[in-house]
């Protein structure tokens, strides 16, 4: 522990600032980097993006794995497929442009990607895994899904924001926000009242496990 205490204080008196994103563009900082790579992944910490966790690249590929063999007596999220992938995108580009009648770009005729994030504030830690959809033949359709739910959001939130308006409680049954901003400027709106109302705030969660 001596030692460890000494190299502290000695990387504390050292220079800091951005010279380690310049260190990542030579040939040394990218061949360090590489070799870091060979045993281990870099994910991002759930909830904090900022906050790079770094893991065994066995147990990571051992988790997807897991994640893609599924629960015995469970449903399946995913099924195997002996097509090659070419022939898989294909096919889903084919059924996209005949159903929908949705244009898919050459750039995007690629599959999801399966990744997990650390959930590091579980004990032990957990995995949330995400299919990318950045770039992937889908993501056309995923966009068109997405303006359709957010016109039905808006309408729900119409007719919750009239009922509120008629009911003697004032009280709101639509409880989404688009933003954090929006759910500070509602604490700011009750802070402001000269007698504030005795409430008291809960924060609740969901858990994506079953």
């Amino acid at each position: 522990m001596k030692e460890v205490k000494k190299k502290i204080e000695r990387l504390k008196t050292e220079k800091t600032g951005n010279d380690g994103n310049e260190l990542l563009k030579t040939a040394a900082g990218k061949k360090q980097l590489e070799e870091i790579q060979k045993k281990y992944v870099l994910v991002s910490a759930d909830k904090s993006e900022n906050n790079v966790i770094v893991v065994c690249k066995k147990y990571y590929v051992e988790r997807v794995r897991k994640e893609l063999a599924g629960i015995e007596g469970k449903a399946k999220t995913y099924e195997r497929q002996e097509e090659r992938i070419e022939q898989t995108v294909s096919w889903q580009v084919e059924q996209i442009e005949k159903k929908y009648g949705l244009k898919v770009e050459e750039a995007m005729k690629k599959l999801a990607t399966l990744y997990w994030t650390a959930k590091m504030h579980y004990d032990p830690p957990r995995e949330r895994f995400i299919a990318a959809s950045s770039k992937c033949a889908t993501k056309v359709l995923s966009q068109l899904l997405s303006k359709c739910l957010k016109l039905v959001q808006n309408q729900l939130k119409g007719e919750c924001e009239k009922e509120r308006r008629d009911s003697k409680s004032k009280a709101s049954r639509y409880w989404i926000v688009d933003s954090t901003e929006e759910t500070v400027a509602k604490i700011d709106r009750v802070n402001r009242r000269k007698q504030p109302r005795q409430s008291a705030a809960t924060t609740l969660r969901h858990s994506t496990r079953t």
